[in-house]
C-alpha cells in the first residue's frame, strides 16, 4: 500500500481511542458533514497538484505559489469572517500576490509581453487554493467544534477515498 494510506491508518489507529474514550461524534451537527467531505476532497486536491506541479515544473517556480495559500485564507477570513487587517498587514498580501504573479511569468524571448502559464503552474494555484481553502475550513470548524472532531473525521473521510483507490490501482498495475 501507499505510504499516504498507511499515514492514515497509523493517524486512525492512535487517534481512534482518544475518539472512543474522549470526544463525542454525537454534538455535531448534521449540516456540518457535507462540509467534511468537502474538506477531504480539499486535502487530496492540494497534494496531489502540488506533486504534479513539481514534476512538470522546477521547484523555485511551484513553492512560492503554493506558499501563498496563507493569503488565500486571511482574504477568506477578512470576507466571511468578518477580520480586519491592518495597512501592515495589506502591504504583506500585496508583496506575496506581486511575487507570485513575478515568480509563475515565464518569457519565452526577451520581447515577449505576455506571460505563458505552464501546467506546473495550473497546479501550482490549484494546490495553493485546495490548501488555503482548507485551512480556512478546518480553523472554522475547530472553533466550533474543537481541534480534534474535524481533523479526525476528515482523516477517516480521506482514508475511505484512498483507500479503495490504493486498492484498485494496486490492482490494475
Amino acid at each position: 500500500m501507499s505510504i499516504l494510506v498507511w499515514s492514515h491508518i497509523g493517524g486512525l489507529l492512535v487517534s481512534t481511542p482518544y475518539l472512543l474514550l474522549k470526544a463525542d461524534i454525537h454534538t455535531i451537527p448534521v449540516a456540518y458533514w457535507p462540509f467534511f467531505g468537502i474538506l477531504a476532497v480539499l486535502i487530496l486536491v492540494a497534494p496531489t497538484s502540488f506533486y504534479k506541479a513539481v514534476q512538470t515544473s522546477p521547484i523555485s517556480l511551484v513553492s512560492p505559489i503554493v506558499s501563498a495559500h496563507l493569503v488565500v485564507v486571511i482574504l477568506l477570513s477578512v470576507t466571511f469572517m468578518g477580520e480586519r487587517t491592518g495597512t501592515v498587514q495589506l502591504v504583506g498580501i500585496s508583496l506575496t500576490l506581486a511575487g507570485v504573479v513575478l515568480a509563475s511569468m515565464t518569457v519565452s524571448s526577451p520581447h515577449a509581453s505576455r506571460p505563458n502559464l505552464s501546467k506546473g503552474i495550473v497546479l501550482s494555484i490549484t494546490a495553493m487554493l485546495g490548501g488555503g481553502l482548507f485551512i480556512f475550513g478546518i480553523g472554522n470548524l475547530s472553533n466550533e467544534l474543537g481541534w480534534f472532531l474535524p481533523i479526525y473525521i476528515v482523516r477517516l473521510c480521506t482514508f475511505t477515498v484512498l483507500l479503495p483507490t490504493n486498492l484498485m490501482m494496486q490492482g490494475l498495475s
